[in-house]
């Protein structure tokens, strides 16, 4: 019943959103949902489409839908899939629990690396269940977050009521349940102890500034291609200036002034 309820959710989440508005019935369907499919349930499901269709993923059917229905960050898929080839070696920065990875694995094959940078232990966790339910070997995963500077920093877990996909590093020495230290370390230094990247993807929730700046030889000695999540507009300046002096091209995905967004940067 639960896997049945489970999957009843992944494939109709908005069914699942207008029972829970209804007056009374959706009160009494969230009461007996949860005692079905507790919070933190998860189950395993196939990718229905796209260029990760058919890639198994352990997923909460309340908060990851958009995984098994493949509409999740389209433009990152059509990134891998353009740019990635056999053999290549790919840099997921800021992993999660691996969607970009499998399909990165997918696409450069045995004879290619995937090295996955995550720093919460959960998604670390979940990354390792999936990449060995696909049978990716070519999965290496880095538990650490990717800083300027190799060292211990304070990290904040996102919340159990989402995807778990918002953890961030701080700063701020204020205590608060979700913060725990983490390892921190630099592309730079990485890169000369494993191998160097063609393509990396940056989605840190705020630190691509810290990573680009831990980046600069890589970015100067073998410059890959990069795709670059930035979550502000004092972002975005200090990583086009990073890019530029590194001869980088840079084009945003998306000509607006909300945050966060991607760009696209392609040494000339």
């Amino acid at each position: 019943m639960r896997d049945l309820l489970a999957h009843l959710l992944l494939r109709c989440p908005q069914m699942a959103q207008f029972v829970r508005r209804l007056p009374v019935l959706g009160a009494v369907a969230h009461r007996v949902g949860s005692r079905l499919l507790p919070p933190g349930a998860r189950v395993w499901a196939k990718v229905r489409a796209g260029p990760a269709r058919g890639l198994w993923l352990r997923v909460d059917p309340r908060y990851e839908d958009e995984y098994i229905r493949s509409t999740h960050e389209p433009l990152l898929q059509q990134f891998l899939t353009n740019h990635l080839r056999p053999g290549m070696v790919f840099y997921d920065v800021g992993a999660h629990i691996g969607f970009f990875s499998l399909l990165a694995a997918r696409l450069v094959g045995r004879e290619g690396k995937v090295f996955s940078f995550e720093a919460a232990p959960e998604n670390v966790n979940r990354l390792m269940e999936n990449a060995r339910r696909n049978g990716f070997e070519q999965i290496t995963i880095v538990p650490a977050a990717v800083w300027k500077e190799c060292r211990q920093l304070r990290f904040q877990r996102a919340s159990d009521d989402s995807s778990r996909n918002t953890g961030r590093v701080v700063l701020t020495q204020a205590a608060a349940p979700e913060l725990i230290e983490v390892e921190a370390v630099t592309l730079d230094h990485f890169a000369q102890q494993h191998l160097f990247p063609q393509v990396i993807k940056i989605d840190v929730e705020g630190a691509e500034v810290e990573v680009l700046e831990g980046a600069q030889k890589i970015l100067a000695a073998a410059p890959p291609v990069l795709l670059c999540e930035v979550h502000s507009a004092e972002s975005a300046i200090r990583v086009q200036q990073l890019l530029d002096v590194q001869g980088y091209r840079v084009e945003w995905f998306e000509p607006t002034l909300r945050y966060p967004q991607h760009l696209l940067a392609v040494s000339c």
